[in-house]
């Protein structure tokens, strides 16, 4: 037997009515076993995000631990006339290689919200930097203008980022762009190539129009 066009498709409608009756059917049937689901659900979700938030925070205090040296670099720094122990110590810290990389690491991790403790504590670090690749005589002074380029290529300014964050670590790098233009002119113009296509080379551009005819 063979059916019209116009019966086929009422045939489905059917069809699909009767489905959607059935769906509601056990919709209606267990309402409160639904509700009660959706709460569980809600509620894990709610569970594991603090958990997220605990463990984030934590290795941040982790990582600030790895960093207390950084507080060490700045009192000699600011000290005017150093002893030779200071001195020794001093050195010691602009040519440590782990202690580079932790800074890098901890550096390319935008904070979660803008705070000016933050931002005054990265700015130590952003110097502690600047200063590593800055002396001449550092056996790790490559190292760390190499910690500085990763820094200015990290793709980290995504915009899910509170606005006041995106500024701040954009500035970030141009600091530290600014800073690499007056240590090795030649690796500024390779990081500059290397960003070419990306939001950085935008900030790349920035940083030498502000800062590129300065001494």
């Amino acid at each position: 037997m063979k059916y019209s066009t116009h019966t086929i498709v009422a045939i489905g409608m059917v069809i699909g009515c009767i489905y959607l009756i059935m769906v509601l059917q056990k919709i209606l049937q267990s309402p409160q076993k639904s509700q009660i689901q959706i709460m569980h659900n809600i509620q894990k979700i709610a569970v594991l995000n603090k958990k997220e938030t605990i463990k984030s925070a934590k290795t941040k205090e982790v990582q600030k631990t790895a960093l207390s040296f950084v507080d060490r670099f700045t009192s000699l720094q600011e000290k005017l006339l150093k002893k030779s122990s200071d001195l020794l110590e001093y050195n010691a810290l602009l040519s440590n290689r782990d202690q580079l990389t932790s800074v890098a690491q901890y550096l390319s991790v935008p904070p979660s919200e803008f705070a000016y403790n933050e931002q005054t504590y990265r700015l130590k670090l952003i110097d502690y930097l600047i200063e590593s690749a800055k002396w001449q005589d550092n056996p790790a002074q490559s190292f760390a203008i190499d910690e500085i380029n990763k820094l200015i290529l990290t793709e980290n300014i995504t915009e899910d980022l509170p606005i006041e964050i995106r500024k701040s670590v954009a500035q970030d790098k141009v600091e530290l762009f600014s800073a690499l233009m007056k240590i090795d002119i030649e690796t500024a113009k390779s990081v500059k190539n290397k960003a070419l296509g990306t939001d950085i080379a935008q900030i790349i551009s920035y940083a030498e129009q502000t800062f590129g005819d300065r001494d």
